[in-house]
């Protein structure tokens, strides 16, 4: 095996690239190179060194969530951006892990400090997920980010609870997409965050009430936004309503087959839950139970990513859309 390709393969690691899987698979390719071309793949690996080690190979493909839902295989988005339940949630270094694995897209919350500053946290308080207490919203940016994030069993991690602008910043260096839960964080600041950081074909707005998805459709006229939709009449008048191609059904998993079937039927892309999985066998079972509809889906939204991933490989269980 040559040195660059022991170089390359090393330094995508430790670059955390989303595309690892892919980077690999390309570069193997080119183990069968001319010696001038090694030479010259050496020096562009070592002025990447020398550079601070970024990753090239996890360059933005600018390829927009709109036209990705456009094919056949969904999008399996990692619930609050972990990999595992026993790791923090909404934690940066939980979401570059996700991506590392191949995850391509990420569920995160959203929430503001007193000070108008955009963090990533679930909960209205801090008791839960790190090792502070009381209203994050009661807290400045300052006070925030003196706090830690916490592991599901309460130990306390290394690291900090993170702004959603940090967030943003290693995003667009990555292919991955962004499912924004809005939570207490106003649209119009969110997509102000979203714009500037270039990210704004690459990310969708949750929400779950009239008066947030109000705001949300002035915040930006033409970032996706989902519509919680849970009967048949509901798909009607989302699809005939003037910014219908923007939208996404979200569909509980309670919903029924009638209503992923008319939101095909209408044309209008749908993501769901498979929350509760916590082996291949469940993975296999519910995928089993809806394998009759699982092509109407285009994200499913997971707390086990790399389960559901497996699984789908396994058994090529999602046709194509027709």
């Amino acid at each position: 095996m040559s040195i660059v390709w022991k170089l390359l393969s090393r330094n995508v690691r430790k670059c955390g690239c989303g595309r690892l899987i892919d980077c690999e698979i390309r570069m193997e390719r080119y183990l069968n190179l001319s010696v001038r071309t090694e030479w010259f793949l050496l020096f562009v690996v070592c002025a990447f060194i020398v550079m601070g080690g970024e990753p090239v190979f996890a360059q933005n493909s600018d390829v927009s969530l709109m036209a990705r839902l456009k094919e056949s295989e969904p999008i399996v988005c990692a619930h609050r951006a972990r990999i595992s339940e026993s790791n923090p949630e909404n934690s940066l270094i939980e979401m570059k892990r996700s991506v590392a694995v191949g995850v391509t897209m990420l569920e995160i919350d959203l929430r503001e400090s007193a000070d108008g500053v955009t963090f990533v946290i679930h909960d209205g308080t801090l008791d839960r997920t790190t090792d502070g207490s009381g209203p994050i919203s009661k807290q400045s940016a300052s006070q925030l980010e003196g706090h830690h994030l916490k592991y599901p069993d309460g130990r306390t991690s290394h690291e900090a609870l993170p702004r959603f602008v940090d967030v943003l910043k290693w995003a667009r260096t990555t292919n991955v997409y962004l499912m924004l839960d809005l939570k207490d964080a106003p649209p119009e600041h969110v997509m102000e965050q979203v714009n500037t950081a270039g990210m704004s074909s690459r990310v969708l707005l949750l929400t779950f009430d009239p008066k947030t998805l109000e705001r949300a459709r002035s915040a930006d006229p033409l970032v996706l936004i989902s519509v919680l939709t849970g009967k048949v009449e509901d798909i009607r008048k989302w699809a005939n309503s003037e910014d219908s191609k923007r939208l996404i059904l979200y569909v509980p998993p309670s919903a029924g087959t009638a209503v992923l079937v008319a939101a095909d039927r209408a044309g209008m892309p749908v993501f769901t839950d498979m929350l509760d999985l916590h082996d291949d066998v469940a993975a296999h079972v519910l995928l089993d139970r809806t394998e009759s509809v699982s092509h109407l889906v285009n994200i499913l939204t997971t707390n086990q990513p790399q389960i559901v991933m497996r699984t789908l490989l396994k058994k090529d269980a999602v046709p194509a859309k027709q």
